[in-house]
């Protein structure tokens, strides 16, 4: 079975015509306009010219609900937000990782179930990192640990599981669940050599229907933005401060959404084992690193590894990473998490990757692990207080234009 992207995407909720915009002047001059051109390669790019600042948004997302805190010892602490889901009819799900619980909410955040835990029994997790919600409102909850897929129903609870091959772990989930129901599952096959991406394709059973070639998985040792060393403790790796990291997306219809270059707003849509769709590049520069965060990164640095290792400063970026997450909240759109001075800042793109708006918030929002999701007209969404302790919100996204 092969994946081919599709552009004939259902949009519930809070689509294109809900948001109030078209493409935001196609073609034309003018803040956030969208102009098409091919490649050399020929691959279509998309630049979208000077959109919105922060400052002047089109949307503010405005919170309505907070749910969770430190002081609550019941249902709504939560340690540490994997996964989100929206119910249908509203209220929301929760997979939380130290707890190994699957929760549900209700609209207004009352406590409906909770399902699962840690074990090895039906319904238990080891490992469960994730909940999706497929096309028939039944919750998913994937355990790469053990490789084993959870179903359950909102209301009754554990319904069946299904076994799949698990190559890799880890404690988020990157998979997708796709309109028709089948399950997309990045992962590293560490036994090629060398190590592949690739992408799985599952059916409703967990059962492979394909398996789509992403590349060859780059060692972290040979990467540019680690530093490698040796010492009396026998060395190690670590991190490059302010180097971008990767970001992928996989969408419900298989394709890859990829941020190409972590100090530029670019990103391509494309196939695995097929073509690039097209490329957007965005006139959204990132902030520079001063000389002093460089040269109190390379302190701390110095301290985790001990005396007589060289850390090269230049190794360090000059510009932060522009964009800090991607994701998909049922819009049918791609939103864009991109750095911002106060608050969390979105650029929301169509699924052609034309412009339709910006959206600001004053909470921290999380978008790493658990992703926003939208359902009838409402975000719900993960963010940390003060003390980083997670909670759940419920907002609206009010038009300020």
């Amino acid at each position: 079975m092969g994946v081919v992207a599709a552009w004939s995407i259902g949009i519930a909720g809070l689509g294109v015509a809900t948001l109030g915009v078209a493409a935001c002047g196609e073609g034309a001059p003018g803040a956030g306009s969208t102009v098409r051109d091919t490649l050399p390669s020929g691959v279509e790019r998309v630049t979208i010219a000077s959109p919105a600042e922060p400052a002047s948004p089109d949307w503010k997302i405005v919170e309505e609900l907070r749910v969770g805190s430190l002081q609550s010892s019941g249902p709504d602490a939560f340690g540490w937000i994997v996964g989100l889901a929206a119910l249908d009819g509203g209220g929301f799900a929760v997979f939380d990782y130290q707890s190994q619980e699957l929760r549900l909410f209700d609209f207004e955040g009352g406590h409906l179930a909770t399902h699962g835990g840690r074990g090895d029994g039906p319904g238990e997790t080891q490992g469960g990192n994730g909940v999706m919600l497929d096309p028939g409102g039944r919750l998913w909850v994937p355990d790469d640990q053990r490789g084993r897929m959870s179903v359950f129903h909102p209301g009754s609870g554990f319904e069946e599981a299904h076994e799949y091959t698990s190559f890799s772990w880890g404690p988020v989930w990157r998979g997708a669940m796709g309109e028709g129901g089948n399950v997309f599952r990045p992962l590293v096959e560490y036994d090629k050599e060398p190590p592949s991406r690739t992408l799985v394709v599952y059916d409703s059973t967990m059962t492979p229907l394909d398996s789509l070639p992403m590349g060859v998985y780059p060692a972290f040792d040979d990467s540019p933005g680690a530093y490698c060393y040796s010492n009396e403790g026998g060395g190690g790796c670590q991190a490059v401060p302010f180097y971008g990291y990767e970001i992928r997306l996989v969408d419900p219809q298989g394709s890859v959404w990829e941020v190409e270059d972590a100090g530029e707003y670019r990103i391509r849509r494309w196939t695995p084992g097929g073509d690039t769709a097209f490329v957007v590049v965005v006139d959204r520069p990132g902030a520079p690193v001063t000389a002093a965060e460089r040269d109190s990164a390379i302190a701390e640095l110095r301290e985790r590894v001990g005396p007589g290792v060289e850390l090269d400063p230049a190794k360090i970026p000059a510009v932060k990473p522009v964009i800090e997450s991607l994701f998909m909240p049922g819009d049918g759109n791609l939103w864009v998490h991109f750095a911002s001075s106060g608050g969390a800042a979105f650029d929301v793109l169509a699924p052609n990757g034309s412009y339709l708006g910006t959206a600001v918030a004053d909470i921290a929002i999380e978008t790493g692990d658990a992703k926003p999701v939208l359902q009838d007209g409402r975000l719900w969404l993960v963010a940390k207080d003060a003390l980083d302790v997670n909670y759940v919100v419920r907002a609206r996204l009010e038009d300020v234009r």
